[in-house]
């Protein structure tokens, strides 16, 4: 994995590979193109974004980007990330109904068991089922916002991000090289299908929420309050949980701020950026440290924000009441007016 290999090479814009938007099929040419029209007009889109904008899944804007910043990888993510520990400072980003999440550290843990691969430190475990992995690709790229990146992709077999695993030291990036050059598949087509498409365990099986949820405005409305009043939170545990992937982090968020629909919660090892309005039903739940709360959203993903420790919980109990009070000013929390 040299500094060169995969860089992308230069595509010349004819009217030939121009492509139309509303087209479902498009060469991989064409879709390079107009990823590269928007690139160029200044907008900080990631992945997701992108491909939402020309209308494909962003596995198979991936896919067209082969040979031109990214490679295919053999999906075997336990086999892939099993030198993780030796790979520095990470950032693992995992996708569900309510957003992204991004935990921020070094992980020496990595287990596999039950058809799931799960990377830890002492702040943050995250679990992935590998069934699901239907394609995985390598990307090294320069970004105009966040400068030099090389990262590990991995999708399911809708296309969508699974998780991303971003290898944030110079260091670690030479010490993987080596272990990535051998899951790259060298040819692999440029036009994206999956190899796998069998139905993946979920991480665990979720099972039914309580009765008498909350309404949807409610839940969506307080979910907000939450977000933004995290920095005031004692220290919580913050679990967000799909069929296919599960976070579940004690860092702190320092800081939060709104840019609708989506409240971003951020701190030295985490980042959440998150949609309230996905929240479909609110209850809570007496945990062994104490009364959590928890979003559902309509696709049946989870987020859940509880007391980390019984000795906070008391502090986060009035944290809890703050943020279910109507008539709640973010402000006198530390958060945004709402």
């Amino acid at each position: 994995m040299s500094t060169t290999r995969f860089r992308p090479a230069p595509i010349e814009r004819t009217e030939s590979a121009a492509c139309d938007l509303n087209h479902t099929q498009r060469s991989p040419d064409a879709l390079l193109i107009a990823r590269s029209a928007l690139l160029a007009r200044g907008a900080h889109l990631h992945g997701p974004e992108i491909a939402q904008r020309l209308g494909v899944t962003e596995a198979t804007l991936m896919a067209a980007r082969i040979g031109f910043g990214a490679e295919a990888l053999v999906p075997d993510l336990p086999a892939l990330l099993a030198p993780v520990g030796a790979w520095s400072k990470l950032l693992l980003a995992v996708r569900s109904s309510f957003g992204v999440a991004l935990a921020l550290g070094r992980f020496a843990q990595v287990e596999t068991e039950a058809a799931q691969v799960t990377i830890a430190n002492d702040e943050h475990r995250i679990s992935v089922s590998y069934p699901a992995v239907a394609t995985a690709f390598l990307v090294d790229e320069e970004d105009p916002f966040h400068g030099h990146g090389v990262s590990i992709n991995a999708f399911d077999a809708n296309g969508d991000a699974l998780l991303r695993v971003y290898l944030m030291s110079k260091d670690g990036r030479d010490v993987a090289a080596g272990h990535l050059e051998r899951f790259i598949i060298h040819g692999a087509s440029r036009l994206w299908q999956p190899t796998r498409s069998e139905q993946p365990p979920g991480v665990p099986p979720l099972g039914a929420p309580p009765s008498a949820p909350d309404s949807t405005e409610r839940a969506g409305r307080i979910l907000r309050q939450a977000l933004l009043a995290l920095p005031e939170a004692p220290t919580a545990t913050l679990e967000l949980r799909s069929n296919t992937s599960h976070l579940r982090t004690t860092a702190r968020a320092t800081q939060s701020h709104e840019t609708p629909p989506v409240v971003h919660a951020t701190g030295p090892a985490l980042k959440l950026h998150l949609r309230p309005s996905v929240a479909h039903r609110l209850y809570q739940t007496s945990e062994s440290s104490g009364i959590a709360l928890n979003w559902v959203a309509a696709t049946g993903d989870r987020l859940c924000i509880g007391p980390a420790t019984t000795e906070l919980t008391a502090e986060f109990d009035r944290w809890r009441r703050a943020v279910l009070d109507p008539a709640m000013v973010l402000t006198q929390i530390g958060g945004v007016a709402a």
